[in-house]
């Protein structure tokens, strides 16, 4: 969906690359619910299509620990197109 002429947008995806964190972050007390094996391997088999998806389309896909400094940065990026 395209954003509203009035709106400034911007779009990026996050991954983690560390799978050990990549499950407590997943579960534990800020979610509550345990995960399986086979439900933790489909979140990261979801994580690399979303990746792969990102790339092809030209996203942009970071680390999670970088999201805060890419959002900043694609927010003055697209400040300055305007």
């Amino acid at each position: 969906m395209a954003a509203e002429e009035d709106v400034n947008a911007i779009e990026f995806y996050l991954r983690e690359s560390n799978s050990a964190q990549h499950r407590r972050m997943l579960g534990g007390p800020t979610h509550d619910r345990a995960m399986t094996d086979a439900q933790f391997d489909r979140c990261r088999l979801i994580q690399a299509f979303i990746g792969e998806e990102a790339r092809r389309l030209g996203k942009v896909f970071v680390e999670f620990d970088e999201g805060v400094e890419t959002a900043m940065r694609l927010i003055e990026e697209s400040l300055e197109e305007n």
